[in-house]
């Protein structure tokens, strides 16, 4: 079994309580596709003007996202605010919301990508699996 290591950089006022949470579905993941080497994931929660910066300057996309994947860095970045709001819509708890662009970010370092209908499709289906 490979270990999941996590460091996590709260950049918002709200209370992040989902460490332990994260790094079990860091391991969940890992387990599912079979990979056995370890690793160590940077996530930053920051507020719009933060991911919207960053998203601008690495993407070219002047919006705040709910999640930024750094494959090289192995460095996520959630908006706390856009998963709140996007929880509502769903009508699901911000700790689920949280949960879900925790997984598809870590695929995205993990090299699976969304940028076609099936690709998307398979990411989403790779998520439901490990939040079960």
């Amino acid at each position: 079994m490979a270990v999941f290591n996590l460091e996590i950089n709260n950049l918002v006022k709200a209370p992040f309580k989902y460490e332990a949470l994260f790094k079990q579905l860091g391991n969940a993941t890992l387990t599912m596709l079979k990979i056995r080497r370890p690793m160590t994931v940077s996530l930053a929660v920051v507020a719009p003007a933060a991911i919207r910066q960053v998203n601008r300057r690495y993407r070219n996309k002047n919006k705040a996202t709910d999640v930024l994947s750094f494959e090289g860095l192995n460095e996520l970045m959630i908006c706390y605010s856009k998963a709140n709001s996007q929880a509502k819509e769903h009508q699901h708890s911000v700790k689920r919301e949280l949960s879900i662009l925790f997984v598809h970010g870590l695929l995205h370092l993990l090299g699976f990508e969304d940028e076609t209908d099936r690709g998307a499709a398979e990411m989403a289906r790779l998520v439901d699996k490990v939040l079960g």
